[in-house]
């Protein structure tokens, strides 16, 4: 429950369980939510806020992060909607909710993760079967070099030592 005028806030006692805070760990202003959220997720948070405020949206949300007591964080969905505006429109008070997404968070870095492992394991089947085909295409160029040079080899004369090694090279290089 945020009080706009004042910048103080009220964080209920589940909020700052959620958190791991104690009472005495939380101010009551804005600053003491805002001075928690991950410094990556700021800007983004700041800037949604900002729309909302601006009348751009008639209900907040946003996903970031909230750094807890211990220095770990949690994700966390977050809703909020005006519920008081001045005579001009202006909002004067908004209350919202969190919920702790983290375990949703998790599950979708872990698919992202098999997925990743999955698009891995289907490049290496394709550089298996592309290997396997290069290999069988080497194979059929190599199999007629190997029968010509054993058929040269039977034609050539025993004393022709400088072909017959010729041959032998070739053979070997060919197996």
């Amino acid at each position: 429950d945020w009080d706009l005028a004042t910048g103080r806030v009220f964080f209920s006692d589940r909020w700052k369980k959620m958190f791991r805070y104690d009472g005495a760990d939380i101010g009551k202003d804005i600053n003491a939510w805002f001075k928690r959220i991950i410094p990556e997720d700021k800007n983004d948070f700041h800037a949604a806020l900002k729309r909302f405020l601006d009348g751009g949206r008639e209900h907040f949300q946003n996903q970031h992060r909230i750094i807890c007591k211990d220095g770990d964080f949690k994700w966390i969905f977050t809703r909020g909607k005006i519920i008081k505006r001045d005579e001009t429109g202006k909002p004067l008070r908004i209350i919202g909710t969190h919920t702790d997404i983290t375990p949703m968070k998790d599950l979708e870095n872990k698919q992202r993760e098999y997925e990743s492992r999955l698009q891995q394991a289907q490049k290496m089947e394709a550089i298996g079967t592309l290997a396997g085909g290069i290999a069988h295409d080497f194979n059929n160029i190599l199999f007629p070099i190997l029968g010509h040079t054993e058929l040269l080899k039977a034609e050539t004369r025993e004393d022709d030592t400088d072909t017959r090694d010729s041959l032998d090279q070739i053979y070997s290089s060919a197996m």
